[in-house]
């Protein structure tokens, strides 16, 4: 062991004793195991854990205030503010009490003694409420942070194995704290509208505490929460004799905002030279250092990193924030920049063409990134900021473009392409002219003007032909201006186009128009043909011709003749026209002799002839009677007005108009007229006929004809016929003359039939007249009536009124002119009278009135009464024998029954029906509120209007099981609600009616309230809540609060503000007035409800005022007021609860804060924080030995600063004996092993050396230079 001298130098304060060890922010790696910084596990963050200051908006968070100490089931109560949320009861655990399955699973509090438990089950599911110190605001993101654990449970809280998955823990929301607690044992959404699922989270069951997060964001304001489980529960959820078992701790309830924990975002970009990340914490008072792939970045110690300045490029970055002696570390990614690829596509084209750029630049759109700039430059001063753009170049030659493109993250490439613009052919051609069927030749006359061959010809001739070819012909077929255009193409494809006019003249068309005509008539033709044709001849095919333009020709006979017209054009292009044209036949008329009786049509037969020349028919005929008649009929026929003799005329017409015509004489012959008469007898008498004919015009009879209608005839002049039957029969008589004229003549002759005696009647009542009715044969005319009373009438239809009721034979005696009699007799029936008669019962009102019937009828003809009409006098009737009748009020009725026989006989009889009235039962019960007698008053009331009435007896039920006689009781209810109360009353007749009626009772308000933060230290703002109740349908209307002090509040709930600025607590009684819509008061009163505790005055002061590296123990006096207690902490160096202590800062040039927490025995807490100020002061020591021999001990030398030096403002010098300079160093880590200069390897000897070391202190600019002696030994 080599013995070593050290040689210490003191500025300020002498000696300092240092361990090299890993410095966590200084980019070096002090311990020298190659890990830098936070790559050393010695600078390792355990991190915040939680969330440092977030505010709960839940009060008593973590279940630590209490009420009461639970010790059983169900007492939820005990944790302060916490509320049973629905019948299904949870559980509080705290002072010790706990489930034997918490204890088996191991489950305590997760932060301080006290937590709640909830069982989910379908049947029964356990929810914790809570009334909110704010409302959570709509559309604002919130997050419910708790700690959850879970456990199976037996009924009775022992442990038992039930396998169960996850599970959807819930909270729900209401607008108002006076939903709570709610009456149901399962989902608080499904039983009332007011609570509604705001937020979920899934959960995995474990017995090992763990957190749990619900983001959710409420669609309005929220100010009271339950939270359990869901509605629908998975399986394994059914209950049992297992259960789901969950708990709950630290429920930190707050915006979103509150939850960032460490969080590093990027600003800007590489691109932009603005690239920064910012680094943001959920907790305030810390410090921050910047790493670059976990080695510090030293002097980046604010929030924000400039990475652009900074030069670090891509990579990990690292941000450690401290707060005292805890700190977290959050790393950041920056990616490399993403840089686009700038690339075009485009076809070069000819002049006067549009070039159509199309964008083909690609970029990594990872993270939203886009090309969004696109800047053009067409090389011909022109640009464009399209992505697509086109070009228009008005100039051949070859372009350099560019693409400049830039990305939304502003990066941007380039790149340049040369295109082309190719120069356009010229096209042209010539051409010769001839007439429509000669070819026409085409020759091509394009140039290329400069630019690439022609290679291709298009060639449009306007007649629907096209060519390919460069020298083309084309052979029209009409005459006319053609616009042909040849389109010529260069090998580039540049195009040119030349459009000419080609004439082509036409071949004349020779036509002509004509119409054909009789022979006899001249023939008319007209020129049709091209209007340019010059010259015409005609050839009319019978030896004739013509040379005029429009000739006529008339033809020697009828025929058809071929018509040909030769027409030209200066001579050639002849064209020639053939048309057969018809000479018409003329028709020759006869027909047979027509001669005919007067009276008969004369037939006209036309035996008319006529030649077919083309189609020749006859189409009319003219006929002319001789008698002023005609007829246009081919063989009509004709009846005369007279006899004689007539000459008849016929013209025939052809179809195409040629006529001839022809006379003959015709006779027409007279009629003989018939005639004759008869003689008329009854049946068994021969009918004698006469005939009485004569001939006309000098002619003779020949011939008679008769029939007599009967199925008999005769041909003699003068017959007789003797018919078998009566009857009117129709007698003809046809005589003919010489000539064939006939005529007839019919007449009506009657045989009379012997009469038939008949008669119908209708029976009738005795009192009616019956009615007799003749239905004797038609003939009969004389009439002897016999009624069998006595009484006789001739008339033939009578009508007679018998005496009495009874049966009578009815004789009739007919005859005809006095002989041919018939007599016949039929019996008749008069019908007998009902005698009617009543008996009728007075009854009350609403009672049935009884009807008894007691009418009679003699039986003449089996005579009975069958129907009754009563008529009850109301306007009611009946048809009953013995009729019921209920009738619609009181009165006296008038009451007809009118009894008619099964004949229709009638009599009627008429009395009175006597209807007492019921008494009009009324009266008025008084609405009360519970505790107050319902006053009764009678006011019923009864008619005496028909008869004479009164009340006498009155019956009370008051529908709560009490009675009453008396005409105005009372009664006092027991209870609250709506009573039947029924009265019944009798009249002096025995008439009794009744109402009932609603008889309210309104309840008394059950006065209850609730209230949170109604304790706390100064000053607090209780907010507290009615939860009275009132049974339906009252509600409560109005509330008055009255506190001890005498300050009063109205409406549901009152929220209020209150100091103590003493020393000691005070205390407010509450008393809540509850008053409901019917006026009925109840109140209740909390004797002191608020608590309002005084707040301590936290202060002190320390020594010595400036503390050093040196001297760093300080001692604390406490200057607090009203505190009970104290809670030190120094920065994350240590804590105390002396109340004036001392304590020790590390030697080290620093700001510590120091926190003085003061409380009294409320807990009620006053803090102040001062900063410590650790004043620097330049501590170093220098060996003055170090041995060089490779044994890894004392191999350099080198000072050693443990504070009060700038590293950046060093220097260290070695010389020798002669004052050389062998090394130099301006790095204090730096130091020298005893060789010339660094890494020379060169060794000095052993010997003594001077050093100069100079320096700058980190207190101020002041500089240290210090020099001494070092001894190298090997």
């Amino acid at each position: 062991m080599k013995r070593i001298l050290l040689l210490l130098i003191f500025l300020s304060i002498s000696f300092v004793y240092s361990i090299a060890q890993e410095i966590c922010d200084n980019g070096i790696d002090d311990d020298g195991n190659g890990l830098i910084d936070l790559n050393d596990p010695t600078c390792e963050c355990d991190g915040f854990g939680v969330p440092q200051t977030i505010p709960s908006l839940v009060p008593n968070p973590s279940f630590e205030v209490t009420n009461c100490c639970p010790n059983s089931f169900s007492q939820l109560n005990c944790a302060d503010t916490w509320i049973q949320a629905t019948t299904a009861t949870s559980d509080y655990f705290n002072c010790g009490y706990n489930f034997g399955a918490m204890n088996a699973a191991g489950i305590s509090a997760s932060q301080g003694t006290g937590y709640v438990g909830a069982i989910y089950s379908d049947n029964w599911k356990e929810y914790i409420g809570s009334c909110l110190l704010s409302p959570m605001l709509a559309g604002q993101t919130y997050t419910l942070s708790f700690d959850i654990a879970s456990v199976a449970i037996t009924g009775g809280g022992g442990q038992c194995n039930l396998n169960y998955g996850n599970v959807d823990i819930s909270i729900y929301g209401s607008t108002t704290c006076a939903n709570m607690p709610l009456n149901t044992t399962g989902c608080p959404s499904n039983a009332s509208a007011s609570w509604e699922l705001i937020g979920t989270q899934n959960y995995s069951p474990s017995s090992n505490w763990g957190v749990i997060n619900i983001d959710f964001t409420p669609t309005s304001d929220i100010n009271a929460i339950m939270i359990g489980p869901p509605c629908n529960l998975p399986a394994n959820y059914n209950g049992g004799a297992c259960y789901p078992y969950f708990v709950y701790d630290n429920l930190i309830l707050a915006s979103t905002n509150f939850f960032n924990s460490l969080e590093i975002t990027e600003q800007g970009g590489f691109c932009t030279d603005d690239l920064q990340l910012e680094a943001t914490a959920d907790s305030v008072g810390g410090s921050w250092q910047w790493y670059y792939d976990g080695a510090a970045l030293v002097g980046e110690t604010s929030s924000t990193l400039d990475v652009v300045t900074n030069g670090q490029g891509p990579g990990v970055y690292n941000v450690r924030y401290t707060i005292g002696n805890r700190c977290e570390v959050t790393d950041y990614t920056v990616e490399p920049p993403q840089y686009p690829t700038a690339d075009f596509d485009y076809l070069d084209v000819c002049l006067g063409e549009n070039m159509n750029f199309t964008d083909q630049t690609t970029i990594d759109t990872t993270g939203g990134v886009v090309i969004d700039s696109w800047s053009w430059d067409f090389d011909n001063a022109n640009s464009s900021n399209a992505q697509n753009p086109s070009q228009n170049y008005s100039s051949t030659g070859s372009y350099d473009v560019q693409l400049f493109v830039t990305g939304n993250n502003g990066c941007a490439d380039s790149i340049t392409q040369s295109v082309v613009v190719h120069e356009l052919p010229i096209a042209d051609f010539t051409f010769d002219t001839l007439c429509v069927g000669n070819a026409t030749n085409f020759i091509d006359l394009s140039s290329n003007n400069g630019g690439t061959a022609i290679d291709t010809w298009s060639w449009d001739f306007d007649d629907g032909n096209l060519a390919n070819t460069q020298n083309p012909t084309n052979t029209y077929t009409a005459g006319g201006t053609y616009n042909v255009s040849l389109n010529v193409t260069s090998s580039f494809g540049c195009t040119s186009e030349s459009i000419q006019s080609v004439l082509v003249y036409d071949v004349p068309t020779a036509d002509f128009t004509f119409t054909n005509a009789c022979f006899y008539d001249s023939l008319s033709f007209v020129n049709t043909s091209s209007s340019f044709a010059d010259n015409y001849s005609w050839d009319f095919d019978d030896g004739n011709s013509s040379a005029i333009a429009d000739p006529n020709h008339e033809y020697a006979s009828e025929g058809a003749y071929n018509v040909t017209l030769n027409v030209s054009y200066q001579g050639m292009c002849n064209s020639s026209v053939t048309k057969t044209v018809a000479a018409y036949a003329q028709p020759i008329p006869d027909f047979d002799d027509p001669s005919a009786c007067l009276g008969d049509a004369s037939v006209f037969t036309n035996n008319t002839s006529l030649t077919n020349v083309d189609g020749d028919f006859i189409q009319t005929w003219d006929w002319d009677f001789g008698d002023g008649n005609t007829s246009a009929q081919q063989s009509p026929s004709h009846a005369y007005g007279s006899d004689g003799i007539y000459t008849i005329k016929l013209v025939a017409t052809s179809n195409y108009g040629c006529t001839d015509s022809i006379e003959m004489n015709a006779d027409i012959w007279p009629l003989p007229i018939a005639d004759f008469n008869f003689d008329t007898v009854c049946i068994g008498n021969n009918s004698n006929f006469t005939d009485l004919s004569i001939a006309n015009g000098g002619t003779a009879l020949d011939t008679w004809t008769w029939d007599f209608d009967d199925g008999n005839s005769s041909n003699v002049q003068n017959p007789s016929h003797l018919y078998t039957s009566d009857g009117i029969y129709a007698v003809n008589l046809t005589v003919n003359s010489v000539f064939g004229c006939t005529d007839n003549k019919t007449q009506d002759v009657i045989v009379y039939d012997i009469p038939t005696a008949d008669f119908s009647f209708t029976n009738a009542c005795f009192y009616d007249s019956l009615s007799f009715t003749n239905t004797s044969s038609a003939i009969a005319n004389g009439f002897e009536w016999n009624f069998d009373d006595g009484a006789m009438s001739n008339n033939p239809d009578p009508l007679h009124l018998y005496a009495s009721e009874g049966a009578y034979d009815v004789q009739l005696i007919v005859s005809y002119e006095g002989y041919c009699h018939d007599t016949v007799v039929k019996t008749v029936f008069a019908y007998a009278q009902p005698n009617p008669a009543i008996q009728i019962d007075s009854v009350c009102f609403e009672e049935t009135t009884v009807f008894a019937n007691n009418t009679t009828i003699s039986n003449i003809d089996g005579d009975f009464v069958q129907t009754w009409n009563w008529d009850f006098g109301d306007g009611n009737t009946s048809n009953q024998e013995h009729p019921n009748h209920n009738y619609a009020g009181e009165n006296i009725y008038t009451v007809d029954l009118i009894a008619t026989s099964n004949f229709g006989c009638k009599d009627s009889i008429q009395s009175n029906a006597v209807v007492w009235p019921l008494p009009q039962v009324d009266f008025t019960p008084t609405s009360v509120c519970l505790q107050d007698d319902s006053e009764f008053t009678d006011q019923s009331t009864i008619s005496n209007i028909y008869t004479s009435n009164s009340i006498t007896n009155w019956d009370w039920d008051f529908g709560d099981g009490t009675t009453s006689n008396l005409p105005n009781p009372s009664n006092g209810y027991a209870t609250d609600g709506t009573f039947s109360a029924t009265l019944t009353v009798t009249s002096n007749h025995g008439c009794s009616n009744d109402t009932t009626k609603s008889v309210i009772v309104h309840p008394l308000p059950n006065v209850t309230f609730i209230g949170v933060n109604l304790e706390g230290c100064s000053p607090i703002c209780p907010q507290v809540s009615t939860t009275s109740t009132i049974n339906s349908p009252s509600i409560i209307s109005d509330y008055i609060w009255t506190l001890s002090d005498g300050t009063t509040y109205t409406g549901n709930s009152f929220s209020d503000c209150f100091e103590n600025l003493s020393g000691s607590s005070d205390y407010y009684d509450v008393t809540l007035s509850a008053t409901s819509n019917e006026g009925c008061v109840a109140e209740h009163t909390e004797l002191d409800y608020i608590a309002v505790h005084h707040n301590p005055i936290a202060d002190f002061e320390y020594e010595p005022e400036e503390p050093s590296v040196i001297q760093n123990t300080v001692e604390f006096l406490n200057t607090s007021l009203y505190a009970d207690n104290y809670e030190w902490s120094f920065s994350y160096l240590g804590n105390s609860t002396d109340v004036n202590p001392e304590f020790e800062f590390p030697p080290v040039a620093d700001q510590h804060s120091v926190t003085l927490i003061a409380k009294t025995m409320e807990n009620c807490t006053d803090t102040i924080v001062k900063v410590i100020d650790i004043l620097d002061k330049v501590v170093f020591y220098i060996p003055n030995t170090f041995t060089p021999d490779n044994d890894k001990f004392n191999e350099t030398f080198q000072p050693v600063f443990t504070s009060g030096f700038d590293p950046q403002q060093f220097r260290m010098l070695i010389f020798n004996r002669w004052g050389e300079v062998i090394f130099e160093s301006n790095d204090a880590d730096q130091g020298w092993d005893g060789t010339y200069g660094l890494n020379s390897g060169e060794l000095v000897k052993d010997g003594t050396y001077i050093w100069k070391i100079v320096f700058k202190e980190t207190m101020s600019d002041k500089k240290h230079t210090h020099s001494g002696h070092v001894n190298l030994i090997r």
